[in-house]
C-alpha cells in the first residue's frame, strides 16, 4: 500500500510489479502496456522514498521475479490488498476506505503542492484526451520526477508531524509508517 501512495499508481499495477520493470540506474519503473489499465506503456520516475521501499522489499522477496510475490511465487493480487484495508479501516476511524483512495489522495495533494494538472495526470498514467493526446508527445519524465520528489517530501512532513488535528489521512499515513507487516516509510 505504501508504494501505491508514494507512486500514485493503481494497486493492481503495484501488486504485480516485477523486478525487471525497474531500471535502477535511471530510477524508472516501466509498467508494460499489457498491465496498464489504459493499455499504454508507462515510464514512471521513482522518488527516493519509492526506491527505499523497493530496496526494503528486495530483502523479503528472495529470488522471485515479483516485487510482491505470493506464497506460490506468483504476483500478489489486488484482492488481498483490499481485504487488508477492510480489516484495518475501523482502526483508522474511517467509514469506508479502499486502496484507490490513496491514489486519489496523491492526486489531490499533488495539486495542493503546485504540480500542474498535466504532470499530475501523467504521473497517474491517465490517458490524454482530445488535441492534447494528438499533438503533445512530450513524456514529462523530468517533470514527473520533480513532482514525485515533492510528493515524497510532503508525505514525510505529514508523517512526522506531531499533531494529527483529526485529519484522517494523516492517521492512515502514521499507520502505514509504523504498520505491522508493511514496510516503514523512512524518516
Amino acid at each position: 500500500m505504501k508504494l501505491v501512495l508514494v507512486t500514485a499508481q493503481r494497486s493492481g499495477e503495484v501488486a504485480e510489479m516485477r523486478w525487471n520493470e525497474i531500471d535502477w540506474d535511471n530510477k524508472i519503473w516501466t509498467i508494460p502496456a499489457s498491465r496498464a489499465k489504459n493499455e499504454q506503456e508507462h515510464c514512471l520516475p521513482l522518488s527516493g522514498i519509492a526506491l527505499e521501499l523497493l530496496q526494503e522489499a528486495k530483502k523479503h522477496t528472495g529470488d522471485s521475479s515479483y516485487v510482491f510475490p505470493s506464497t506460490s511465487d506468483l504476483p500478489m493480487r489486488r484482492a488481498p490488498i483490499g481485504r487488508a484495508v477492510k480489516r484495518h479501516h475501523r482502526e483508522w476511524n474511517l467509514d469506508r476506505f479502499t486502496p484507490h483512495d490513496l491514489r486519489r489522495t496523491a492526486r489531490t495533494k499533488l495539486a495542493e503542492i503546485g504540480v500542474s494538472d498535466i504532470v499530475a495526470e501523467r504521473v497517474l498514467n491517465h490517458k490524454q484526451q482530445g488535441v492534447q493526446a494528438i499533438y503533445n508527445r512530450h513524456r514529462y519524465l523530468e517533470e514527473m520526477r520533480e513532482a514525485l520528489e515533492l510528493w515524497g517530501k510532503a508525505l514525510l512532513k505529514i508523517v512526522n508531524e506531531e499533531d494529527c488535528d483529526g485529519d484522517k489521512w494523516r492517521q492512515i499515513l502514521r499507520e502505514l509508517k509504523s504498520g505491522g507487516s508493511m514496510m516503514p516509510i523512512s524518516q
